[in-house]
């Protein structure tokens, strides 16, 4: 799974729920606008799903 933050602070919260459900090593967090990060990943990713949490102003763009 991808996950996309802003904060190392507000995302430290949900490490400790990951690891306790066993999923922390399928987690990749990456620290920056999920804008940037979307766009880095190349033309053509495969996503399965997709949950916007936060920055709804921007979910056209997304």
């Amino acid at each position: 799974m991808l996950a996309c933050g802003i904060s190392e602070e507000w995302t430290a919260s949900g490490r400790p729920s990951w690891e306790r459900a066993g999923v922390a090593d399928r987690i990749d967090l990456r620290i920056a606008p999920a804008l940037q990060t979307l766009r880095a990943l190349g033309p053509e990713p495969v996503v399965g799903i997709a949950f916007i949490g936060a920055d709804k102003d921007n979910y056209p763009t997304y």
